[in-house]
């Protein structure tokens, strides 16, 4: 289940991974509000350096194959993983991570269709366009 209500969503119904932009990208990446729903888990936190640089042409070149992996990450932790296993379904592998001390962090996974990706690349180009770096 995908949805374009604002951000970028990604979900099978049950979990999900919604990524927002905050704000202009800067020199470590993209603020992004993160909100994340496992089960009855449910929450959201504000990353600043979200790195958007690779995500969006590796989304179209798992989308082409149906294998690989298009991964999104930042320097405080977060982590997005969609994972093709060659015959159309796209493993989706999410780490959010509250604050560091006391550790706080919520991992969880869960599958979608590779239908579904065109949507989340739109998602993307419209949500977080380049440059994805402020210049230095």
């Amino acid at each position: 289940m995908i949805s374009s209500d604002g951000g970028v969503l990604i979900s099978d119904g049950r979990s999900s991974v919604r990524l927002t932009r905050m704000d202009k990208p800067n020199e470590l990446g993209h603020p992004t509000l993160i909100e994340a729903q496992a089960g009855p888990f449910r929450g959201s936190v504000r990353d600043d350096t979200v790195y958007f640089g690779n995500f969006r042409s590796q989304l179209t070149k798992l989308y082409d194959t149906l294998s690989g992996d298009a991964k999104l990450a930042s320097y405080e932790g977060f982590e997005l993983d969609l994972i093709g296993n060659g015959m159309g379904h796209i493993r989706v592998d999410v780490t959010v991570i509250g604050q560091h001390v006391p550790l706080i962090r919520l991992t969880f996974g869960f599958s979608i269709d590779q239908t579904f990706l065109p949507m989340i690349i739109r998602q993307v180009d419209a949500e977080f366009p380049p440059p994805y770096r402020a210049a230095a």
